[in-house]
């Protein structure tokens, strides 16, 4: 129903099928306040876990070069696929990599050195669907979003189980404020900015869930805004949300 409702700790949606849903994003709609003095999501969806990988069925991919946005590859053997199958196509990034973008060489932050972290090798994970397979060459869902070359640690294809990732949830018509401390200020170009960072982050965090939604919301005030999608999430649409004054 339309009105304000003070929020100190997270909502949390663990089941398929639930919807949150207010009457307007406006002033006048339904107001969640997070109340919270600390770095968090207003609203979290998600089961316990994403997929999980079936580390016996990893397969090396073999070309040479795998761009950014193929949708297609070679694997050393395809007999562990099928069509259908949930998959994660892995991306490694090696030392010689983050070499040569400069991330090892990072410049310390004058005030705060030792808040400066220099990059170490690390995998992407893309969840993907396979689509067909043809010799071994194997066709997924959606395009990879970084390059696969075994100069910079190559990457490989991997099966996954489905244990606790839910489905079909969303947050609608809502608009959620978040509670700071306006004392805290500072100049900024001539102009007084709020600078407290201890308040809510995101209004909506989609953890692991597939085919699920954000539509109309509004917040004010939260360190970042109205949503954020990790990687244990799949196929989530987000549309005519507002972030207003962010702080």
């Amino acid at each position: 129903r339309r009105g304000t409702y003070r929020c100190q700790a997270p909502l949390r949606l663990t089941a398929s099928g639930v919807v949150l849903r207010g009457e307007g994003d406006g002033e006048n709609g339904t107001v969640l306040v997070a109340t919270a003095r600390r770095q968090q999501p207003l609203v979290m969806i998600g089961g316990a876990n994403g997929p999980r990988e079936d580390a016996a069925s990893r397969q090396e991919i073999t070309e040479a070069y795998v761009p950014v946005g193929a949708r297609s590859f070679t694997v050393a053997s395809p007999t562990a696929f099928a069509v259908g199958q949930t998959v994660l196509v892995v991306r490694r990034g090696n030392a010689a990599w983050i070499s040569a973008i400069g991330m090892d060489r990072i410049v310390p932050r004058p005030s705060d050195p030792k808040s400066t972290r220099q990059w170490a090798p690390f995998d992407l994970r893309f969840d993907r669907v396979i689509t067909a397979i043809a010799g071994r060459r194997v066709t997924i869902d959606a395009p990879i979003a970084c390059a696969i070359d075994p100069r910079w640690g190559g990457g490989a294809l991997v099966r996954t189980r489905e244990e606790g990732r839910i489905e079909k949830c969303g947050v609608e018509h809502l608009r959620a404020v978040a509670v700071f401390d306006r004392r805290k200020t500072a100049d900024y170009k001539g102009e007084k900015v709020f600078v407290d960072e201890d308040h809510a982050t995101y209004f909506v965090s989609f953890g692991a869930v597939r085919n699920a939604w954000a539509r109309r919301l509004t917040t004010e005030g939260f360190y970042h805004g109205p949503t954020t999608v990790t990687g244990a999430a799949k196929w989530v649409t987000i549309e005519e949300c507002t972030s207003l004054t962010p702080v």
